[in-house]
């Protein structure tokens, strides 16, 4: 096909031409990354890209100049001098012609963003430049729950592309849930270690879509709440256990203990006033008393690496740089919704940022969490698990320091002058963060815990170690490392929507939690 393309194809030469690497996104899923080509600020994709993102198929006809995608009974024809593509016997005016680049065939990336093309493939499409990112979501109307843990309760979160409405019966460990007028893209069933909801399953219906949970205990309450923007339907399961609020002294921040011995099972102290718009009048105990607005408002996300800084590579190419941001992303958008908090990130695309320019953007913007995403690497391919670090002058092991060097080693691509003020910042580093180890190893603790309840991978625990990113910084601040990348299974997970969801719903949980005990 390239051969046949190169010879007949070829119809005129671009100066101005040059390539960039998107990213090719399916239901969450991070599918591939494609290269296409720039001109005069318009982003153009090959016809051999689309084909197997949409898992469709190429005809090409050399003497006709023409390529023909097909999806399912679905053809469109497109000519290599011509503004028009063919569906059927309609044609359909493209802004651009088609370009030749590499034997291959370029459209401009906007046409498949229009009718009818997503109608050819049944999905919402979206081309975020700033992020290059390509997606496509299959045409449901309802998005694979968010779980998150708080201790005394549990909050299972739907958002909708359209208005809920929604019936609710419990029979006794079961919460049997049916949203008419819904679609979801697969069945799922979830399987959880979490200490109100034992599982949840959910299922296509006639005309809707039907959701089991099941309850660890009969006895436990719940309520629902309705929220726009976006368009969500909360259910929060609540313990009817007394002994839930029972406080332990040994677990507040000043009682903490300052390295990776304190594993402890971390009660809660406090409860979150809730943002809602509706209430249900279903068997849910009074509020209790609202707290005092918490100190933390502001959280500073950092996705590590990024630019010409790829951070770790797994055995099938995917980089640790793109799932850090993928992470990041997820994660803000989680805690400025959810949480409501004031949410800032140190970068949004794939730009390379110095180690020192991280941490003086979270002082910069007075953040009251620094939470910097990585993915783990080993040189054994055997390696794997969660692990998530405080700042220490000494690391906790031997693969800590060996970690620490790796991600500090960036400082090479930095340049001198980069050098030279991390220096005048490492002075300042230690009393800095002496201020905050206490609490910035709790809000470890307590993600730890998060994790080894949700996430189905092993945690390695709490440790410490020497990382450049977090010298200096103002604040709380950690590293997370939420898997091996250099892991053939866990590269897999990395790469799906659903684990990392479950990565970050865990993050967001320990941070709720952290947040519960600094009223």
């Amino acid at each position: 096909m390239n051969f046949y393309l190169t010879c007949f194809l070829i119809f005129f030469t671009f100066s101005n031409l040059w390539a960039s690497k998107i990213q090719l996104i399916y239901e969450g899923d991070l599918v591939s990354k494609t290269e296409t080509k720039m001109i005069e600020e318009k982003e153009f994709i090959s016809l051999k890209a689309i084909a197997k993102f949409f898992k469709g198929k190429t005809q090409v006809y050399p003497v006709g100049k023409k390529v023909i995608l097909q999806f399912s009974n679905k053809k469109l024809t497109f000519s290599a001098n011509s503004y028009y593509v063919l569906l059927g016997n309609k044609k359909i005016k493209m802004e651009h012609e088609p370009l030749i680049s590499n034997g291959d065939l370029y459209i401009d990336l906007e046409f498949f963003l229009q009718n009818p093309f997503p109608e050819l493939v049944n999905c919402k499409l979206e081309w975020n430049p700033e992020h290059q990112i390509f997606s496509a979501e299959p045409n449901n109307t309802l998005f694979p729950p968010r779980i998150f843990n708080l201790g005394d309760s549990t909050k299972i979160v739907f958002e909708s592309k359209n208005e809920l409405s929604f019936q609710i019966t419990k029979k006794g460990r079961s919460l049997l849930i049916h949203i008419p007028k819904s679609r979801i893209g697969k069945e799922d069933f979830i399987e959880l270690n979490d200490p109100l909801v034992e599982s949840l399953k959910m299922s296509h219906a006639k005309k809707g879509t039907d959701i089991k949970i099941i309850l660890t205990h009969p006895n436990h309450s719940y309520h629902w709440t309705k929220e726009e923007e976006p368009t969500r339907f909360i259910l929060e399961v609540k313990s009817s256990q007394k002994d839930q609020s029972i406080e332990d002294e040994s677990l507040k921040p000043e009682n903490m203990m300052t390295g990776v011995e304190s594993q402890k099972e971390l009660p809660l102290e406090h409860e979150i006033p809730q943002k809602t718009t509706i209430k249900s009048p279903e068997n849910f105990p009074p509020p209790l008393p609202i707290t005092p607005p918490s100190k933390i408002k502001r959280i500073v996300i950092d996705a590590g690496h990024g630019g010409k800084d790829p951070g770790a590579i797994g055995k099938n190419g995917t980089k640790e740089k793109d799932i850090n941001l993928l992470i990041a992303l997820e994660l803000e958008r989680l805690l400025r919704i959810e949480g409501g908090y004031e949410t800032y990130l140190t970068r949004t695309n794939d730009d390379f940022i110095s180690l020192v320019d991280r941490s003086s953007f979270a002082n910069q913007k007075k953040a009251d969490l620094f939470i910097s995403i990585h993915c783990n690497a080993s040189m054994k391919r055997s390696e794997g698990g969660f692990e998530i670090y405080f700042l220490a002058e000494n690391a906790s092991d031997p693969h800590a320091e060996s970690l620490a060097d790796f991600e500090n080693s960036v400082i090479e691509l930095e340049g001198k002058k980069a050098n030279q003020n991390r220096h005048l910042k490492e002075i300042l580093s230690s009393m800095a963060q002496n201020e905050f180890i206490n609490e910035s190893s709790l809000l470890c603790q307590l993600i730890d815990k998060a994790v080894r309840k949700r996430v189905k991978v092993k945690s390695r625990g709490v440790k410490q170690a020497n990382f450049h990113v977090l010298h200096g910084v103002g604040m709380p601040s950690i590293l997370v490392e939420n898997a091996f990348v250099t892991n053939l299974q866990e590269e897999k997970k990395l790469r799906e929507r659903r684990f990392r969801s479950s990565l970050v719903d865990s993050i967001f949980s320990g941070v709720q939690k952290f947040v519960r005990l600094h009223p």
